[in-house]
């Protein structure tokens, strides 16, 4: 099935959008600059250990466990997202080199 350079911008949009909606803002802001005491856990040993729960760091991590790594996230902020929460959903991917090897021709413009 080809997908169309319109559909494929919508369906990520979205995509992206959705995330962003998801986790913009913690469910219990008080959980979240709790500090560890003696009695918690707290996991040190891992497969994998990504830094950063940015949308990178959050494909990495699904991905590494879909394959079976035990992961370790970490996140310095109270929420997921990084920095593309900023992009409200927009990414500019216009002109690559991908589209250029297929023969799409697009411009930022």
């Amino acid at each position: 099935m080809a997908l169309k350079k319109k559909s494929f911008l919508l369906l990520l949009s979205t995509m992206l959008a959705t995330a962003a909606g998801c986790s913009a803002a913690p469910q219990n802001p008080s959980a979240s600059t709790a500090v560890p005491t003696a009695e918690s856990q707290i996991k040190t040993e891992g497969d994998v250990i990504v830094i950063g729960a940015g949308l990178s760091g959050l494909s990495a991590s699904v991905r590494a466990a879909e394959q079976g790594a035990e992961v370790i996230l970490l996140e310095k902020m109270a929420y997921a997202g990084g920095n593309c929460i900023l992009s409200t959903g927009i990414l500019q991917a216009a002109g690559t080199r991908q589209q250029a090897q297929a023969g799409i021709e697009d411009s930022p413009e």
